[in-house]
């Protein structure tokens, strides 16, 4: 019978191998893990985020810029552009258009090039930059996205090709020659012109620069324009004309009626300005004065039909002061220039 060797374990003074550890993760890994832990957003969150107004996203951002530079870092990454990296669109001329050579697009403003023909390129180029006007200057930072001034479009200004932005650079008008409004009464349908924009009355429009129908793709095929990605000619500012040295103007009398008073007066002395002196009243038949004691109306007239006769000045006193009509008023101001009033009528 064999024998059998037991071995204690507990008291063994055999050596045992270590327990297996687990590898600590590396730098790598743990960026992993902290990046896959930021995804998880509530969906509570994501939700809330879908319903804030406008406002209320603003102001979360802003809040979020005063403390944390990661997130304004992420803003100018995404959203900013320097000058130098904007695609120009040149204003006023055809390089734009799509299908036009690269060799068009370089000799814009090539008019005054070829007076220029003893010039370098160096020379040429520095001339030419000076004779365009740019909003946004090389290391000037801006937003990146901006609304095409054709399309009405979205655009980056750093992405911009030609061909990107097609537009029609015409305007609608009604389509008379198609009898797609021969039934339309305008009396009982509405003016024609207030369908202008409706898609419904689309061939009922066409489009001046082209003649195709109001909801027709574009005619013209460019890149996008803003006014941060603009390029124009420098106009040469004109020679100031030396202006000529005037002799001190001697005193002129200006003579002036008062749209007030009605009276003349000279406009360019101080003194008589401040004269003018007036009722601010009107004229009514005097009750008190003994002037129309053998007056009759039916022979001689009603007595408010001599209001301005001199000759009955005594029957009538003014509202205002319940002087007699002939005397002089009872307010002092400046005198009005009949020009720019209208005369005073009693």
């Amino acid at each position: 019978m064999p024998r059998t060797h037991i071995v204690d374990l507990a008291h063994s003074s055999s050596p045992l191998p270590p327990p297996s550890r687990r590898k600590a993760p590396s730098k790598s890994q743990k960026a992993s893990s902290a990046r896959s832990a930021t995804r998880d957003v509530p969906v509570a969150v994501e939700k809330v985020i879908q319903t804030l107004s406008e406002s209320k996203l603003r102001f979360l951002v802003q809040s979020q810029l005063r403390d944390n530079p990661i997130f304004v870092n992420t803003i100018e990454n995404l959203y900013l552009v320097k000058g130098k990296n904007i695609i120009r669109y040149h204003e006023d001329t055809e390089s734009e258009d799509r299908g036009e050579s690269e060799e068009s697009e370089l000799g814009e403003f090539s008019d005054a090039d070829e007076d220029v023909e003893s010039e370098d390129a160096d020379a040429k180029a520095e001339r030419k930059r000076r004779e365009k006007v740019i909003l946004v200057e090389d290391e000037e930072v801006v937003p990146k996205n901006a609304i095409c001034e054709n399309c009405k479009e979205e655009f980056e200004l750093d992405g911009n090709e030609r061909g990107d932005c097609v537009w029609h650079p015409g305007h609608k008008e009604l389509n008379d020659e198609e009898d797609f409004w021969a039934d339309h009464d305008p009396d009982c349908h509405g003016d024609p012109e207030s369908f202008i924009d409706d898609s419904d009355f689309a061939e009922g429009f066409i489009w001046t620069c082209c003649d195709k129908a109001g909801d027709a793709d574009g005619c013209k095929e460019t890149k996008h324009k803003n006014k941060q990605n603009i390029v124009r000619a420098r106009v040469p500012s004109p020679s100031p004309v030396p202006t000529p040295r005037k002799r001190k103007a001697e005193r002129v009398t200006a003579m002036v009626r008062c749209a007030t008073c009605n009276h003349m007066y000279d406009g360019n002395d101080d003194e008589e300005i401040e004269g003018c002196r007036f009722h601010p009243g009107y004229k009514k038949v005097s009750d008190k004065a003994e002037h129309w004691c053998d007056w009759d109306e039916l022979r001689h007239g009603y007595c408010e039909c001599f209001v301005d006769d001199p000759e009955h000045a005594e029957g009538f006193e003014w509202s205002c002061c319940g002087e007699i009509s002939d005397k002089p008023g009872c307010e002092l101001q400046e005198h009005t220039p009949a020009s720019g009033g209208k005369r005073r009528r009693w």
